[in-house]
């Protein structure tokens, strides 16, 4: 019989049933360490690809005419607050707004911020009244 390597022994199940146990261990780690060197290149290729294509895909279109700032007043905003008007304050949530909607700050008007009382935010206020609902019978 020819001298066999010992992943060429590993792969053949009469042979590997031959094998003392240190050389079993030794093959299962070379297949172990083969199977992570190659699942990590293959990670690396996509994440090489992915990186690619997001850089085809999102190019900016050259033919974009610029838009125009349309004055599209927003409805009142409920968020309260006393008499005085902070600047910085209103200057925050039309920021927060135009980025939320995606549009230039130019075109958001805040007309009223009023501060609410409720300490709990919206999301959590609904959440709270579902789960109550749910409970009722």
């Amino acid at each position: 019989m020819d001298k066999l390597t010992l992943m060429e022994r590993f792969a053949d199940p009469e042979l590997m049933q031959q094998m003392d146990t240190g050389d079993k261990v030794v093959a299962a780690l070379i297949v172990t360490l083969l199977g992570m060197i190659i699942t990590f290149l293959v990670l690396t290729l996509l994440w090489g690809l992915i990186g690619i294509m997001t850089r085809i895909l999102d190019r900016p279109k050259k033919e974009q005419q610029p838009v125009a700032p349309v004055a599209t007043p927003m409805s009142s905003i409920e968020a309260t607050q006393d008499d005085d008007d902070d600047d910085a304050l209103i200057a925050v949530i039309s920021a927060a707004i135009a980025a939320s909607i995606q549009r230039p700050i130019q075109t958001i008007v805040v007309k009223n911020i009023k501060r609410t009382t409720d300490r709990m935010p919206a999301w959590a206020s609904v959440a709270k009244h579902e789960q109550l609902d749910s409970r009722r019978i």
